[in-house]
C-alpha cells in the first residue's frame, strides 16, 4: 500500500486495509505500508524510510495515493474493498511458486532475520529477474496531533527498513539450487518503538 498522512482517500483505504486484516489471518494476507512524499512531501514516516520507498515507487511507477497491489501484480481500486477483496481472494486460489519461510529475534538495539526460500514450481519463473527483500516493519505509529493534512494519527503496518538494501538481494542462484539462506541484520533505530516492530 502506497500511501501518504496529507492523502485524503487514503482514510478509506486505511479502513478497509484494516478491516481485511481482521477477514484473513496472517498467515494469508500482510499487508506493508510505503510512505510516499506526495501530496505531502513532509510525510514523517516517509522521511524515515525515504530511500526505500523511493525505490519501490519507482519500481511499481506510484503515480498517485492511495495505490494498492496485491501480490506484486494485481492493482485493485484502493477505495473499493470489493475490489481489493476478489485480488486478494484470486491469488489466494493460485499455486505458490516459492515457499519463504523467516523468522526474527530483537536483541539489545538490533533486530535478525532469517529467512529460506525455497523451489516449489519452477514453471514460468524467470530466475534472472527474483530479489527477495525482507521489510522490517512498525505494526503501528501512533501521533498525538496527526502528522498531515488528512486528520489521521495511527497507521499500521509501515515500513522502517528494507533489507539488505534498496533493491534487495538477487536469488538468480535458485536456478540451480532448489534453497537458498540469509541471515541479515540492522539497528533498531531510535525513533522505532521496539516493542512493535516486526
Amino acid at each position: 500500500d502506497f500511501s501518504n498522512v496529507s492523502c485524503g482517500p487514503c482514510v478509506a483505504s486505511n479502513q478497509i486495509l484494516k478491516s481485511l486484516k481482521k477477514t484473513y489471518d496472517k498467515s494469508k494476507l500482510l499487508i506493508l505500508k510505503y510512505a510516499t512524499n506526495f501530496p505531502s512531501p513532509n510525510d514523517p514516516m516517509h522521511l524515515a524510510s525515504s530511500g526505500d520507498a523511493k525505490t519501490r515507487m519507482s519500481f511499481y511507477n506510484i503515480l498517485f495515493t492511495p495505490t494498492i497491489y496485491v501480490n506484486g501484480v494485481d492493482k485493485p481500486i484502493a477505495s473499493d474493498s470489493n475490489s481489493i477483496k476478489e485480488k486478494i481472494d484470486s491469488n489466494l486460489l493460485k499455486s505458490a511458486k516459492l515457499k519463504i519461510d523467516s523468522d526474527y529475534s530483537l536483541k539489545n538495539d538490533s533486530i535478525k532475520v532469517n529467512v529460506t526460500v525455497k523451489v516449489l514450481d519452477d514453471s514460468d519463473l524467470n530466475f534472472s529477474k527474483l530479489n527477495v527483500f525482507v521489510a522490517i516493519q512498525e505494526s503501528k505509529i501512533e501521533y498525538a496531533t496527526p502528522p498531515g493534512s488528512n486528520g489521521e494519527t495511527e497507521f499500521e503496518d509501515v515500513l522502517r527498513k528494507l533489507l539488505p538494501g534498496h533493491n534487495g538481494y538477487s536469488i538468480s542462484s535458485l536456478k540451480d539450487n532448489n534453497e537458498i539462506q540469509f541471515n541479515w541484520g540492522t539497528k533498531i533505530e531510535s525513533i522505532w518503538n521496539r516493542d512493535r516492530i516486526e
